[in-house]
């Protein structure tokens, strides 16, 4: 419970802190990927059948792809961020 505390307030720092909410966005999905594959190296660790501790670490283990979604996320907000720069130099 501690690390999930501490994990939304490192978030919250990196919102408060970075200049582009994407870019904060995609570390927050980075941060969270990671965390996700915690437990896969564990299990793999230990585990005879890799493949099936990969399936079975994906599966039960949704922060890997919340991490990826994330990350995908921030980077649309990026580009509509520098669409929406563009668009502002253009006009007079």
């Amino acid at each position: 419970m501690g690390t999930l505390v501490a994990a939304v307030f490192l978030l919250i720092f990196l919102f408060g802190c970075l200049r582009s909410p994407g870019q904060a966005t995609i570390l927050a999905g980075l941060l969270i990927f990671a965390a996700g594959l915690v437990p896969l190296a564990l299990i793999t660790d230990i585990h005879p059948y890799f493949l099936l501790a990969v399936l079975q670490a994906l599966t039960t283990t949704p922060a890997v792809p919340i991490g990826i979604a994330l990350m995908a996320l921030g980077r649309l907000v990026v580009h509509a961020e520098r669409r929406e720069a563009a668009r502002q130099r253009d006009r007079p």
